[in-house]
């Protein structure tokens, strides 16, 4: 496919406060990396509308929309990342690989456990798994629901 998702790319709009875009680039070619490697540009904006707009006017829609709570912290220049979404909370380190591995192991995380795969991908997979009826990662859609990360948890470490 020649389109974003396609391309390993990804383009998002959003709402925490403020208004940000973000552009996610596929990994540079080549790349040979046992954490996730890819370049990232942010923007604010200050019209969350306006810019969803002329997103739609260049031909682009929202694939899929999701909610989490995030909370950041910062430790050895490593961005530490707590989110919660409606199917499971998530430790992301964002940093040099190196000082990735020596706090994973200071928090305890077990490196063999760790997870590369974005939350739209874990969804896809939660998605197959119980042939959810939706797409979107929304509390609501979860709600009355007992569908966690967890069920898929060893699928997705042995792959």
């Amino acid at each position: 496919s020649d389109g974003l998702l396609g391309r390993g790319q990804l383009l998002r709009l959003r709402q925490d406060g403020r208004n940000v875009v973000t552009f996610k680039g596929a990994p540079p070619a080549g790349t040979q990396s046992e954490v996730k490697v890819h370049e990232e540009f942010e923007v604010t904006v200050s019209d969350f509308d306006t810019i969803l707009a002329i997103f739609q006017r260049l031909g682009y829609e929202p694939v899929q929309i999701y909610e989490k709570y995030r909370e950041t912290f910062s430790l050895a220049g490593l961005e530490i990342v707590l989110d919660e979404l409606p199917y499971g909370n998530f430790i992301e380190l964002e940093g040099d690989e190196a000082a990735i591995k020596i706090v994973a192991e200071q928090l305890g995380l077990p490196w063999a456990e760790r997870i590369n795969s974005n939350y739209l991908a874990l969804m896809g997979r939660l998605i197959a798994h119980h042939q959810l009826p939706f797409q979107d990662i929304t509390f609501s859609n979860f709600a009355g629901t007992d569908y966690t990360i967890a069920d898929i948890l060893d699928e997705l470490i042995r792959s």
